[in-house]
């Protein structure tokens, strides 16, 4: 589990490394408190086993693209974070050489497509 758990941070930290330390953007105050209240929740959820006892708990939390988490992350991704991604970094999505596609699919990708 250990081993697994360290893939989700390479995934996520995939090709941050190529992003200028110094590089900034500015976003609208309202989004920002829509991002922190979201990980405020999930945290929340999460942080205490006891929360999701079964995986019908999580199920039930984590809902669909209409209703539960999975909407909140869904339109956070979409209609949120989209419109703050420089255009210098957003043209590099999808290319051949995608410097934040990691290569390696995440462990349950590849368990779910067995």
């Amino acid at each position: 589990m250990k081993n697994r758990s360290k893939e989700i941070n390479e995934q996520i930290e995939f090709g941050l490394d190529s992003i200028d330390p110094k590089a900034k953007i500015e976003i609208k105050l309202k989004d920002f408190m829509l991002i922190y209240k979201t990980m405020e929740e999930f945290n929340r959820f999460f942080q205490q086993r006891m929360n999701y006892p079964t995986i019908k708990d999580i199920e039930t939390y984590m809902g669909n693209r209409d209703t539960g988490a999975y909407s909140v992350i869904h339109n956070l991704y979409y209609n949120v974070l989209e419109k703050y991604i420089p255009k210098e970094i957003s043209e590099k999505f999808g290319e051949e050489n995608d410097p934040f596609d990691n290569p390696r699919f995440p462990y349950y990708y590849n368990i779910n497509r067995k």
